[in-house]
């Protein structure tokens, strides 16, 4: 579990290096021509897949511009923008998808004859797709696919071509974009009719408003119809470019950047006063824009005005809604489905949909001042738990039935599961829930919306007002300190890295068991610590938040009870105390502040003085129930961690690890008390010793057990390789 560090490691230089949030997730693997076969790339379903998304190029970009440029993945991508969002929401959708290159690799045209010397990519394409779907386990799931131009036209004519091949293989729905050819698509036989036995699929015209596509459209959909066949089309008129049009459209580019670009194309005559492009004169802009040179970012922006000016362009962003209608057999309303579906900022779009968690936020922020914690606060934190519950799920790639040893050569990303788990599904929902409750840092705290967004979202709990620093003794769960400022922050950051690398070292040694998982603890300490370590020095850096300690030396315990309330995962702690315990103790899970607001009577007075007094009472009765609720959810949260992981709990091992702490502690507390009343006085150190090696001996009968037996360690270990490589191939690009 030590080792996992470096995939987290690596994952902090890629994002340095310039990685963007909304392509997170996306790592082809080249697929190999072989028999005659096309090459291309594909990647997965993220999760159980519903079928296979074909995407084919046009002339120009080939197979290379469906992924972004990748230092590890895919070196060669170039990753346009509308062909990306093709490529994201296919895999939003749950489809496994795969992108093919034509056999011009020249002109990149696909050709669907050999006159004139070309060739024929149409048995390439079937023979690389027939492949694919076998050895994924897909046959028996849908195959759409969707074109742009020449690779359009090429897959119109494909169904007609399989009958007369004999071929096994069968389209279930075609998306043409900007492509209708003259001629038709070799459908149609002597008698006017569809040909006989050909079983066309539901087809879908993406088209330009200018163009011949949109002119010839209309009559091939009424053949269509005619013969039995759904088929509609969506057209895309030409855009209005707004200051924000490029920061919209392309991952990378900021708002700022976009301001400059429009404001440069508008003063050089290129843009009409309402946004219409009028001109292109973006290499003159690129002047006032340097940004638009960069190699990664001019063939972007370049696509995105040609789409503005309404020429012959791929299309992306109504790929969702496209695969909506093919899955329903186009019997849907297509005007309905792209009100739904369509992304209102393309950019954002990711593997998993649109990315929520500033969204999420906002919401939550804006419903502060105006829903009373309770019901009302609960409903409407609904939506933000759910998209916390599916953060993990973009990590964790089910495989296919049949396709174990696919899924041995590429195993679910443990670590980012592990981490994404930790920071979303537990601490940003259990944030989510004490504030529907009127109680945790996002109820107590009056603030603007960007530190509002940074508590939620990040792994962190800011201390409390007046906080003194760590070590001070405060009470309340350790949030009356804090871990001191960005620089303290950020060294610890760094002690962590150097934490890291100690243990790698050690682990090479090949010690016992009982070492190796003391290493895996001491591993995982640094693992968490050193992922909230960074977001806090941020944080308190741009922001001035100060964060209550992440940890403090757990190592240097001398009891149960300390270990786990005041040195291991505070974060974590405070999450559960303020969710769990103070809610029992109290007797009441909504503390609503508000209502306390107003003039001060008597009857106020005396009331407030009887539940001060209730609940003092409670406390001493309830404790240590509310300690066995917080110990029970924790080990709750531990399952469900490891279902996550591995598609399956821990057998009860993780609940059992978690809930035995109850009892252990209660025989401390016995313990103690009976060695003061003997007056007998245990050294520190002796009592820190026992104190670890109880929770070792525990932890190797239970946690890392259930680790072992499904396989999480070796996992990990696998995953750390990878990061490695990732971390000195990505240092050694940069140097």
């Amino acid at each position: 579990m030590l080792q996992l560090c470096c995939l987290v490691l690596a994952g902090l230089l890629r994002a340095s290096a310039g990685a963007i949030p909304s392509n997170a997730g996306l790592k082809p693997r080249p697929w190999e021509s072989v028999d005659g076969g096309a090459w291309g790339y594909f990647q997965l379903a993220p999760r159980k897949p519903k079928g296979t998304v074909l995407l084919i190029h046009g002339c120009g970009p080939g197979a290379r511009a469906f992924f972004p440029n990748d230092p590890v993945h895919c070196p060669d991508c170039q990753g346009l923008p509308e062909y990306l969002s093709q490529t994201k929401q296919s895999l939003a959708q749950g489809y496994s998808v795969l992108v093919l290159q034509s056999a011009d690799e020249g002109s990149g045209c696909l050709s669907s004859s050999t006159r004139d010397g070309r060739l024929d990519d149409r048995p390439r394409i079937i023979a690389s797709v027939a492949r694919f779907r076998r050895e994924h386990r897909l046959t028996k799931l849908p195959l759409y696919v969707q074109g742009y131009s020449s690779g359009g036209t090429m897959l119109l004519k494909l169904p007609s071509y399989l009958q007369d091949q004999g071929s096994a293989l069968r389209i279930d729905g075609i998306v043409s974009v900007d492509a209708a050819p003259r001629g038709g698509f070799n459908a149609e036989g002597k008698d006017g009719k569809i040909k006989r036995g050909l079983a066309y699929p539901p087809t879908l015209f993406v088209t330009m408003r200018l163009g011949g596509s949109y002119e010839r459209a209309p009559a091939q959909i009424d053949f269509l119809r005619k013969n039995g066949v759904p088929a509609d089309i969506i057209v895309s008129y030409p855009r209005k470019v707004g200051p924000t049009y490029f920061s919209d459209r392309i991952p990378g580019v900021t708002r700022d950047q976009s301001v400059q670009l429009v404001t440069a194309l508008r003063a050089l005559g290129g843009l009409a006063p309402d946004g219409s492009v009028v001109g292109w004169v973006l290499d003159a802009a690129a002047e006032q824009a340097p940004w638009v040179r960069e190699p990664s970012l001019w063939p972007a922006v370049w696509n995105q005005l040609s789409l503005a000016m309404g020429n012959h362009e791929n299309m992306g962003e109504f790929t969702a809604a496209s695969l909506a209608w093919l899955e329903r057999r186009g019997k849907a309303n297509v005007k309905s489905l792209l009100r739904r579906l369509v992304p209102a900022r393309p950019a954002d779009v990711t593997i998993n949909g649109r990315m929520g968690g500033a969204a999420a936020a906002a919401w939550l922020h804006a419903c502060t001042p105006r829903l009373r914690p309770g019901a009302a606060r609960l409903v409407a934190a609904l939506p933000v738990l759910a998209l916390c519950g599916a953060a993990p799920l973009p990590f964790r790639r089910v495989p296919s039935p049949g396709s174990a040893q696919d899924n041995d050569q590429h195993p679910p990303e443990i670590v980012t599961i592990v981490l994404v788990e930790f920071a979303f599904t537990w601490l940003c929902a259990f944030k989510v829930l004490a504030w529907a409750c009127g109680r945790g840092p996002l109820a107590q705290r009056a603030c603007a919306p960007l530190p509002f967004a940074a508590v939620m979202l990040a792994p962190i709990t800011p201390s409390a007002e007046g906080s003194s620093p760590a070590g001070s003794g405060r009470r309340n769960g350790r949030q009356g300190e804090h871990a001191g400022g960005a620089a303290t922050l950020a060294a610890a950051f760094g002690a962590k890295v150097l934490l890291v690398l100690a243990g790698l070292a050690a682990l090479q040694l090949d010690p016992p068991l009982l070492a190796k998982e003391f290493l895996y603890t001491l591993g995982l300490y640094a693992v968490l610590s050193f992922v909230m370590d960074g977001p806090a020095a941020l944080i308190s850096a741009l922001i001035g938040v100060r964060v209550a300690p992440h940890f403090d030396a757990p190592w240097r315990a001398t009891s149960l009870a300390e270990f786990w309330s005041k040195r291991w995962d505070l974060a974590a702690s405070n999450a559960l105390r303020c969710v769990v315990y103070e809610p029992l103790l109290e007797g009441r899970l909504v503390c609503d502040t508000s209502s306390q607001q107003g003039f001060v009577t008597r009857a106020r007075v005396e009331t407030a003085a009887a539940h001060r007094q209730a609940a003092t009472e409670r406390r001493r009765r309830w404790r240590m129930l509310a300690s066995a609720a917080c110990f029970l959810v924790s080990g709750c949260m531990h399952e469900v961690q490891f279902l996550y992981m591995t598609g399956r709990t821990s057998g009860g091992l993780m609940l059992a690890f978690f809930t035995a702490q109850v009892s252990l502690i209660a025989f401390e507390t016995v313990i103690a008390a009976w060695l003061r009343h003997k007056g007998w006085r245990v050294p520190a150190a002796l009592r820190t010793a026992a104190t670890l090696a109880v929770l070792l001996l525990v932890a190797h009968v239970t946690f890392w057990r259930a680790c072992h037996r499904w396989g999480i360690t070796q996992s990990s270990l696998e995953s750390v390789a990878g990061g490695v490589a990732a971390a000195g191939h990505v240092l050694g690009m940069n140097a």
